[in-house]
């Protein structure tokens, strides 16, 4: 097993739980961009990346191409150490280039969703401030509305279709000068490579300023162990979201097949696309997982081909964990788990039968703490604080939500709630803004939600807390039926009065939704389903 998974150990004296000792791959000079191009030279025919949109596959040569042509011309426009370089749009076939021509340049990237409204675009543009900006054509008008409010002159570069006045990318696609005439700069411990988004389940998003060091280290180990080699990776995510970014580093530091499309993901979508490539890595999130595990033509010989299915972005509810194992005869459904500003912390062990988020990673620390601060040893529940030396750096131009986000020894406080067993598996029980209380219990919604998702009918159940001027919190749930499924409340409401203790019970109410509101990296909103359970409760108890 690769040794970035192998042992979690626990001093009982400080009460911290350590995994292994980083390994190194690179020079801490080495940007990002000078550590793909590297990578893309020592295997020039090998086919990097597969547009599905289109057929057209680009092998390193050609990525290594793009991307010293796409950096050299972004230098002659400006664009020098430090200059922020913003992103709109999916997985094209060009975004990968150019995000590691800018990592090259040790240009800070700041991909944002492309659903975002214009003042979401102001909000984040307004902390991070770009010079540059690659955009889909069809994204450009909000993206112009908002740079006008910003009396932002960032310079637009196109893709997709031209728009007159606006470069397109396919002009800085060709160079005809010597490239020896150009030096990419170094960098060190310091140096931005990327501003990630964070989540925003409950507010504007903030950005997370990460290193080169910090995708240098996620990006050449993976969250896998070692491969047999050649393989392929599906990933939906785009490059908005760290999952995105991370697949991109792993695919071009580890030479690794990136299968990217332009389309939403779907489960008739990943059908098609399973079927056609036969992947060995997959990347998703628990809710797309749901979808493709109630494909109809899903059967299992559809996954006999993926190695590794890592789960990421929210926990993995059990019941769903365990039908996946079914799915996946030659292969592990791997439950990790993780934070923007950390990274990845820790990732099942191979073939455990046991449900959990698995093993620290190498060079992560945790502690356990209690409302009081005090330090919890094994089997104490309480929130999870991190530390690594390839953390983030800082909440980009916000130094007052940094200082809130670390303690006074500079640990992170991830506001998850959780454990580890004697095994040194840790497990996660909840988020701490999220635990309600009722008459003074303490409810966990995920655990009411992962008994309410052993119902045959439901697909997606999200638990919170109806305000209540005495009782505090009273749990109610938002569940999505599958189709045609004709679950009640009232069977809903049994099964948490016969399996769960009194506080757990519903006393809010079940109400059925069509969908409940996520993020763009498929993270449930609460707040918003609070609001939207609360007007219902109101309405129903009128």
């Amino acid at each position: 097993m690769n040794s970035l998974f192998k042992s979690t150990e626990f001093d009982e004296k400080s009460k911290i739980w350590k995994g292994g000792c980083i390994p190194r791959m690179f020079d801490p000079k080495i940007s990002v961009g000078k550590a793909a191009l590297f990578i893309l030279n020592q295997n020039p025919d090998f086919v990097a990346q597969i547009n599905d949109n289109s057929g057209i596959q680009k092998t390193n040569r050609e990525i290594h191409d793009c991307v010293v042509n796409i950096a050299v011309n972004l230098r002659k426009l400006g664009c020098s150490k430090g200059d922020v370089v913003g992103f709109i749009s999916r997985n094209n076939e060009f975004i990968g280039p150019a995000v590691l021509a800018a990592f090259l340049l040790a240009a800070p990237v700041n991909s944002l969703d492309t659903m975002f409204s214009k003042d979401e675009i102001i909000h984040m543009y307004s902390i991070t401030q770009p010079k540059f900006i690659f955009c889909e054509s069809d994204k450009v008008p909000v993206l112009t509305e908002a740079l006008k409010v910003l009396q932002c002159n960032a310079k637009i570069i196109v893709f997709g279709e031209r728009i007159d006045d606006l470069l397109h990318i396919t002009d800085i696609l060709k160079n005809s000068e010597p490239l020896e005439d150009f030096v990419f700069p170094d960098v060190d411990e310091h140096t931005c490579a990327v501003i990630i988004c964070s989540s925003g389940t409950t507010g504007l998003p903030k950005g997370v300023s990460l290193t080169h060091n910090h995708i240098l280290y996620m990006g050449s180990y993976g969250f896998t162990d070692e491969l047999e080699k050649p393989c392929s990776m599906i990933c939906y995510s785009s490059l908005y979201w760290y999952s995105g970014l991370v697949t991109l580093a792993i695919s071009s530091l580890t030479s690794v097949t990136r299968i990217i499309t332009t389309d939403p993901f779907s489960p008739e979508l990943f059908y098609n696309m399973i079927m056609r490539y036969r992947p060995r890595i997959l990347f998703t999130g628990p809710i797309q997982l749901s979808a493709i595990l109630n494909h109809p033509l899903l059967n299992e010989q559809t996954m006999d081909c993926v190695q590794y299915y890592t789960c990421v972005g929210s926990i993995v509810p059990q019941s769903l964990w365990e039908k996946a194992k079914h799915y996946l005869p030659n292969g592990e459904i791997y439950n990790g788990y993780g934070m923007s500003e950390v990274g990845f912390v820790s990732r099942e062990p191979q073939k455990t039968p046991r449900y959990s988020v698995g093993k620290l990673i190498a060079g992560i620390h945790v502690k356990i703490i209690d409302e009081s601060g005090k330090r919890l040893g094994i089997g104490e529940r309480g929130e999870l604080c991190f530390k690594t030396d390839i953390m983030f750096l800082c909440y980009y131009n916000n130094p007052e939500q940094t200082a809130k986000a670390l303690d006074e020894d500079g640990w992170i406080h991830s506001g998850d709630l959780g454990y580890f067993d004697e095994d040194g598996l840790l497990h996660i029980i909840g988020r701490n803004k999220d635990i309600l209380k009722y008459n003074n219990y303490v409810v966990s919604p995920a655990e009411v939600e992962n008994m309410i998702l052993t119902i045959p009918g439901v697909l997606q159940a999200v638990v919170v807390g109806v305000s209540h001027p005495v009782s505090i919190d009273l749990p109610a749930a938002a569940v999505v039926r599958k189709n045609d499924a004709t679950v009640t409340e009232q069977e809903i409401l049994t099964v948490i009065e016969n399996k769960l203790s009194d506080a757990k019970r519903l006393r809010g109410g079940v109400y059925f939704v069509d969908s409940v509101p996520l993020t763009p990296s498929g993270k449930v909103k609460k707040n918003l389903v609070k609001e939207i359970v609360e007007k219902l409760y109101r309405e129903k108890n009128h």
